[in-house]
């Protein structure tokens, strides 16, 4: 479309949209208050939901516990028992009396239920302290089991090679799944439930959680829960803490992120035997047989933590699996889930009915966690494809152009004969002013006038431009207070008595045959409706580094051969600044420049 054309439709475009006019301001009034009242909405909304979507499952129609942190349980609460689960007990001590031993009794905390009476041998460690934190586990019935446990997951390859394995051999296990890798692959996680691998919680984002506040602890832990619960429509009431440790300083340091967990109803799994895989896994020229096996021989319970994601080379463990499950049923050992040995986890991923609140979150979840991911991918997908088809597009359309117009018998500069004024837009160019104009004034087009707008300049500007004046008359100096390009370009038009214009940048340099180049257009347009066209702009210090060269294959291709693609279809999107030819005719009926020159402080010709 020519710039002609683009005028017209302003025009009336601007007459058409008056019925939009609002005096009134009623218009204004309804839209304000009918956002306002959408807003008011969504803040009652959220109100209502957040609390529901994050409120722990296991407290429903239970009332909310009282709140524990160690320092009321002691600083150093005293590690007593045994097993791989972790909990925080009371402690009520009960003197001897006539044929009864002194006994400590555990209570917990947060429902005041009775768990039984401490072993003697802990009652006597734990000494006068209020609370402990305990470790049990196990049912009595449980004999050389090893309840395989993985953390971090899901993961792809690595989490469905692992199931593969597992499914083969017939051996289930535990996963500890983290909330955003839940979120991106549900379908992973359906298959651990459907498989019958029992699923449990280690957060959304696997966060230092001992030392978040409360509300995040517990959105970490809720959201994940009912994430899971979305998915394989089970519940996943136990958890591990991410960053476990099994040095007793350490248990005690993060002792709040046991106790708020166990507030919300989680029961907390832990492990005794660390294969340190993630370690191993971490080197990069390390091998399977570097991750230790558990000692066999014991014939001992064992909890082992392993990891499916959240490192490299994680395909180590799934080997190092591969090469534990003869050997450990070669020693008489069985393979079971934690909730199959442990009592107290035994219904921890019992089926449930999935609430409108699991849904919300699973689907915020996604949200938050995969669907940024997904879209700057199917961006990126979308860039390539994008920079493939217009880049070879405009390539062709350029192509085409240069042969179609390599046949065109151009005129020369004296053949056009049409009236041309330069016009320049100048403010603190005191280093570059003289090059531009004595470039224009050694044009092969017989140029009327060059307009140079002075635009307020601090500098000697003024004077440069007078030095060229007083070589070639043709030169025109226009002042005017500092008022921007467009009002000095707005000035130097107006002021023009050519009937074409040729605008550019105060720094450019043009070639003797660029004004004959762009002025030839408008001698071969019979029907009178062109109204610009655009100049090819090159970078002139383009061998100065990599930078300038960078700069100038940009111009190459965003400026030469894109704007010759859309020459080819007659849709020039931009007429550049630093280079073009414009009819007055057509700026004036766009309404571009005042119809005379605005006030100046002076005027040389």
């Amino acid at each position: 479309m020519s710039a002609a054309d683009a005028a017209v439709q302003a025009v009336a475009t601007s007459t058409a949209t008056s019925i939009f006019l609002d005096p009134s301001g009623r218009r204004w009034r309804v839209l304000r208050r009918c956002a306002l009242t959408l807003a008011l909405l969504l803040v009652v909304g959220i109100a209502i939901a957040l609390p529901r979507m994050y409120a722990s499952p296991s407290l429903e129609g239970r009332p909310t516990p009282i709140q524990l942190s160690k320092a009321e349980t002691g600083l150093r609460a005293p590690i007593v028992g045994e097993g791989p689960m972790e909990r925080a007990v009371k402690l009520v001590r009960s003197p001897a009396s006539a044929g009864h031993p002194a006994t400590t009794r555990k209570v917990e905390p947060f429902t005041g239920a009775d768990l039984g009476v401490l072993a003697p041998k802990d009652a006597a460690h734990a000494g006068d302290a209020p609370y402990a934190i305990e470790h049990y586990g196990y049912s009595a019935a449980a004999h050389k089991t090893i309840a395989l446990t993985f953390d971090d997951g899901p993961s792809s390859p690595v989490t469905p090679q692992l199931l593969d394995v597992l499914g083969r051999a017939k051996v289930p296990a535990t996963f500890f799944l983290v909330g955003q890798n839940v979120a991106a692959h549900p379908d992973v996680v359906a298959r651990l439930s459907r498989e019958g691998h029992a699923v449990g919680v280690h957060t959304m984002t696997h966060p230092d959680i001992a030392h978040l506040p409360d509300w995040e602890e517990q959105a970490e832990l809720v959201a994940t829960e009912r994430t899971l619960r979305a998915i394989t429509g089970r519940a996943a009431t136990f958890w591990r803490m991410p960053y476990d440790g099994e040095d007793a300083e350490f248990q005690q340091d993060t002792s709040d992120g046991l106790l708020r967990a166990q507030r919300l109803g989680y029961t907390i799994a832990s492990y005794d035997f660390d294969t340190k895989d993630w370690e191993h896994d971490a080197n990069p020229t390390g091998k399977v047989t570097d991750i230790p096996l558990p000692d066999l021989r014991s014939g001992k319970n064992i909890t082992m933590l392993l990891h499916d994601a959240g490192g490299p080379n994680r395909e180590r463990t799934v080997e190092y699996v591969k090469r534990l499950i003869p050997v450990a049923r070669a020693a008489g050992y069985t393979f079971q889930t934690m909730p199959q040995v442990q009592p107290s986890i035994r219904e921890s991923n019992a089926p449930i009915e999935v609430t409108v609140w699991d849904k919300a979150v699973h689907a915020g979840a996604y949200a938050t966690y995969v669907l940024p991911n997904k879209l700057v991918e199917w961006l990126f997908a979308l860039a390539l494809f994008t920079v493939a088809v217009l880049g070879l597009g405009n390539v062709a359309l350029a192509a085409w152009r240069h042969r179609k117009r390599s046949r065109i018998d151009w005129p020369t500069a004296e053949q056009i004969g049409l009236p041309v004024s330069v016009v320049l837009a100048a403010y603190n160019e005191e280093p570059v002013i003289a090059r531009t104009l004595r470039s224009i004034l050694a044009s092969d087009y017989p140029v009327l006038e060059v307009v140079v707008v002075d635009d307020g300049s601090s500098d000697a500007t003024a004077a440069q431009v007078r030095a060229v004046m007083a070589e070639d008359p043709r030169v025109v100096l226009l002042r005017q207070p500092n008022a921007g390009k467009a009002h000095a370009l707005n000035n130097g038009v107006a002021s023009a008595r050519g009937d074409y214009v040729v605008t550019l940048d105060a720094d450019t340099i043009m070639t003797p045959t660029t004004i004959t180049n762009l002025m030839r257009h408008f001698a071969l347009d019979t029907s009178g409706r062109l109204g610009a066209v655009a100049g090819v702009v090159r970078v002139g210090n383009r061998t100065t580094n990599l930078l300038t060269r960078w700069q100038a294959l940009e111009y190459l291709t965003q400026i030469g051969i894109e704007r010759s693609a859309q020459d080819q279809l007659g849709a020039i999107s931009i007429i550049p600044g630093a280079c073009a030819a414009w009819s007055k005719a057509a700026i004036s009926a766009a309404g571009a420049t005042p119809t005379s020159p605005s006030p100046r402080t002076a005027t040389s010709r």
